[in-house]
Formats: structure tokens, sequence, C-alpha cells
């Protein structure tokens, strides 16, 4: 993916963020277990992508592309369960869909819109994650409370 130190350090924060934040929120979330092991997986897998550089040689490049391929698969996973759960709306997925869609093309032919592909993928699965957090209770703050009643009696 990165094809310098920087790019793979800027990854690596990515990966180790996205854990936190679904470490975070997975107590908030229907299913806490799902959501703090995809945070766990999802790290894993996105080190595994880095850690296999595609320039080095054929068994390499087949590794490389099974962690892609397996990280997609499960951003795709959490994404559709986290819009379920924050009504994040169809429009997001789809987006995800195509970008995946756009990839794996791309992959399978070695040519085309590769990067534009992960990007939008990327970027779909971004935004999902980005809204099912705000919804989330801020920690530390109380359930709002319907005001007092106003009438004397």
């Amino acid at each position: 993916m990165g094809d310098g130190v920087a790019d793979d350090g800027g990854f690596l924060g990515a990966a180790l963020y996205t854990r936190r934040a679904l470490k975070v929120a997975a107590p908030a979330l229907p299913a806490p277990r799902f959501v703090a092991a995809a945070g766990d997986s999802f790290a894993l897998l996105l080190t595994g992508v880095l850690l296999t550089p595609y320039t080095v040689g054929d068994v390499v490049h087949w590794i490389h592309r099974s962690f892609g391929a397996a990280l997609f698969m499960h951003e795709m996973v959490l994404a559709v369960r986290l819009a379920s759960w924050a009504s994040a709306g169809a429009a997001l997925v789809v987006l995800q869909v195509a970008g995946g869609v756009a990839s794996g093309v791309s992959v399978v032919l070695e040519q085309g819109p590769l990067v534009v592909g992960q990007a939008v993928f990327q970027l779909a699965f971004g935004m999902i994650m980005i809204r099912t957090l705000r919804l989330l209770p801020r920690q530390g703050t109380k359930p709002v409370s319907p005001p007092a009643s106003t009438e004397q009696t």
C-alpha cells in the first residue's frame, strides 16, 4: 500500500486509532464483543498489509493481496453492522461496495482505478464509523432526563 516509511506510519496510526475508537465505542453498541474484536482484527489485518510489500516477490504479493482482501471483507461486514445500528443509510454502504468492486476488478485485471477504488472504499468506511461514533453518548455524560413539569397543582 504505502510507498515509504511515512506512508506506513500513517497507515499504522490509522490502524491503531481505528482500533481504539472501536474499543471505546464497543460498550455502547448492540454487540460489544463483536465490535471490540473487530478493532483488534482491523489493526492486525492492516498491519499485515503493511508488512507484506507486494513488490518483494510473487509469494509476498499474494500474501499482501490476501491480507488486503480479508481487510476489505472485514471492513465491509463491520460497516454494514455499524450502519444498521446507527441508521447511517444505505448510500454509504453502496458507496463502499462500489469502491470495493472497483478495487477488486483492478486487482484481478491488474489494471484500472485501484487507488481510486481503495480511496472511495476507505472514505465510505470512515464516514460510516464517524457517523456511528457521533451518535453514541459521550463518556461521563448522563442520559438527558425529561424537563420537570412547569404545571402547578
